[in-house]
């Protein structure tokens, strides 16, 4: 068992009975977190702090029990001039946030993964990543900002949901970067290749220039030992595990990286109910990389409700 523990995503447009159903879970679990997703043009409403204080007010729920995020969903891939437009736009929305200092953490997801990928059996192709570049480029300038974001993205997928269809897949690989998305493509799974067409996809892979490495992540280790035909192939679903597990891998390093944070060795992974208490981002950005971190303070009198 994961030990993973579900919580509840709501925001301003959900339903009454989605609403009371998220009531029902912060009343039964006054020690758990939620999380309010509000979309771009959600922050662009007029009403957007009244909104949010009633839905406060109908949960009856904390601000300090709130993980917030500002969900700008899908960016195209951004040229230059637009990102820095898009980050000025951003910062503003930040510091216009009702209760920027109360909420339990702020977070700010977005994505540049391709929606639509359209590749032929045996090509790898390159997509420009923006996201990462826009969140660093964010942080470049932190007195400009009242409250330092996370960073959140849809990993390696950002395709609208829709209904369950039975396909056969193709074998593929998707791999991150920090400045790209490769998707490294092969033929159909049906006969007579079977599931070891997923073998010169992941070869593929391993020759570029990109790859990391086996030791890297255990999804690197996974795909080096597909490139090398050693063990099972796996299927579609342990080969999206591989590429979501480096994908995470990578973001953890690299968002510690511009955070100026020190990996440090852990016996074993924490569990998910033991990181709820580090959630907190700091109310301020720091004037340099190696400065603490401030946590909220719930009691904070000038929280809303």
């Amino acid at each position: 068992m994961a030990r993973a523990l579900a919580l509840p995503v709501t925001s301003v447009t959900r339903s009454d009975d989605y609403q009371r159903a998220t009531r029902w879970f912060v009343d039964s679990n006054p020690g758990f977190p939620i999380c309010f997703r509000i979309t771009s043009s959600e922050l662009d409403s007029t009403t957007l702090t009244s909104d949010v204080k009633g839905l406060l007010r109908a949960l009856d729920c904390s601000a300090s029990r709130v993980l917030f995020v500002m969900d700008f969903n899908a960016q195209d891939n951004l040229p230059e001039a637009a990102i820095d437009d898009f980050i000025a736009l951003l910062r503003d929305r930040i510091n216009e946030l009702p209760m920027l200092h109360n909420w339990l953490g702020l977070a700010v997801a977005l994505s540049s993964f391709p929606t639509v990928v359209k590749l032929k059996p045996e090509e790898v192709k390159a997509f420009p990543r923006t996201d990462l570049k826009t969140y660093s480029k964010l942080l470049l300038s932190p007195e400009q900002l009242l409250r330092t974001p996370m960073f959140g993205d849809y990993a390696l997928d950002t395709s609208p949901v829709q209904k369950p269809q039975r396909r056969t897949p193709s074998a593929h690989l998707r791999y991150s970067t920090p400045s790209s998305y490769l998707i490294s493509k092969g033929h159909s799974v049906r006969k007579p290749r079977g599931y070891e067409a997923i073998f010169p996809v992941a070869e593929a892979l391993v020759g570029r220039d990109e790859y990391a490495g086996p030791n890297f992540s255990r999804g690197d280790s996974f795909i080096k030992d597909l490139a090398n035909r050693s063990g099972k192939p796996g299927n579609a679903s342990s080969w999206r595990w591989a590429s979501t597990d480096h994908h995470l891998t990578a973001n953890f390093r690299l968002i510690n990286a511009l955070l100026g944070i020190t990996e440090r060795e852990t016996a074993k992974p924490p569990q998910q109910i033991s990181l709820f208490e580090n959630l907190e981002s700091p109310p301020t950005a720091p004037a340099h990389p190696s400065d603490q971190r401030v946590p909220n303070n719930p009691n904070d009198p000038s929280e809303g409700g």
